[in-house]
């Protein structure tokens, strides 16, 4: 694709953004309607990225940091391609869509939770080395884990939520989406207040549920809530190679003034915002990936409470056109998970600060 095409695309978790401050290039974000892939849309008009044929070459340099601008990480876990129990589902291109596991979440304990829909379960890999699973539908697309129970999203076949305890893997209640016009544009499950959310093409977040299970449909957040249920957040792109997040006050209209105003320029261009979210020590956390086919590169940011720059530290990135809903997501800990992909399996990675 041209790149004027690709500068006028936006990667962004709200559909709206705040005028720039004065001397910022204008951020650009993206519509419901325009959403192909939820919490991983690549800029390429809807056309997978090819797998490289060789190893990876080096990606562009970037200046050089301290030890205590960056963030540790460590690799959790290695999964092969498979059906066996340290291993995950795959669908290899060629044989039909490409496809791998589309979402993790984890609890309060640092247990891991995969959705390997391809099948039909979640992998649970425990914070003590050893593996389990749970049965899932084949269409599940997202997972949110709440106490002993997980949410999990069908918005395109069945269009429903599952309630499912996680020590028996019973069904325990199914809510159609039935009040939500287009399900397919819901591109995330997210808690708040005891209830359960649903973000619409990365904009605004509608009240689906209680945690407890009563539908819900009659309230809307413009952005994602902090930690301490203060605030809400936004993030886009700001072609071509920086991001930005803005942080409101959560009763504020969306075009209120943020409170802060995060810029960060980062070593390649742009292609998509993969997670945003904020720990209880007031981290603010953004995702992104960048480069391209032949430079794949993803980049986790984190603020400090106050602070201008963030710290920072390359993940392993997702190599190939497998279709993701949410591959990275922070722990109640304030540690991130992410997961990696390439033509051999799946990296499970850790993030600290």
């Amino acid at each position: 694709m041209k790149r004027a095409v690709r500068a006028a695309m936006a990667v962004a978790l709200l559909a709206a953004c705040e005028p720039p401050q004065p001397g910022v290039r204008a951020a650009q974000s993206i519509a419901a309607r325009e959403v192909a892939q939820p919490t991983a849309l690549a800029v390429t008009g809807g056309k997978p990225l090819a797998k490289p044929a060789a190893p990876v070459a080096t990606a562009p340099s970037e200046p050089a940091s301290t030890a205590t601008d960056r963030l540790r990480v460590r690799t959790v876990r290695q999964f092969g391609w498979g059906s066996g129990p340290a291993q995950l589902g795959h669908v290899h291109q060629g044989e039909q869509n490409p496809e791998a596991p589309m979402a993790l979440d984890v609890d309060a304990q640092g247990n891991v939770f995969i959705l390997d829909q391809v099948n039909e379960r979640i992998v649970l890999a425990r914070r003590d080395g050893s593996l389990g699973q749970i049965a899932a539908p084949r269409t599940a697309q997202d997972l949110l884990v709440v106490g002993a129970q997980a949410w999990l999203l069908d918005r395109l076949v069945a269009r429903e939520l599952q309630r499912v305890d996680l020590a028996s893997g019973a069904v325990l209640q199914q809510v159609p989406l039935a009040a939500i016009e287009e399900p397919g544009a819901l591109s995330a499950l997210w808690a708040h207040g005891g209830d359960l959310y649903g973000e619409l093409g990365h904009g605004a977040l509608r009240r689906l549920a209680s945690l407890q299970g009563t539908s819900r449909s009659d309230h809307l957040l413009l952005g994602r809530p902090t930690a301490d249920g203060q605030r809400r957040l936004t993030a886009a792109r700001v072609p071509p190679d920086q991001v930005t997040v803005q942080v409101r006050r959560l009763a504020d209209p969306d075009g209120a003034a943020p409170v802060r105003n995060l810029l960060a320029a980062v070593p390649a261009e742009v292609q998509q915002v993969v997670e945003l979210g904020s720990d209880a020590m007031g981290r603010i956390w953004l995702v992104a990936d960048l480069g391209d086919a032949k430079y794949p590169r993803r980049q986790v940011l984190a603020w400090e409470d106050n602070a201008t720059e963030p710290r920072r530290a390359d993940l392993a990135p997702w190599r190939g056109p497998e279709e993701t809903f949410r591959p990275a997501k922070l722990a109640p800990n304030g540690h991130l998970l992410a997961l990696g992909l390439s033509d051999q399996g799946m990296t499970l990675q850790e993030v600290a600060p």
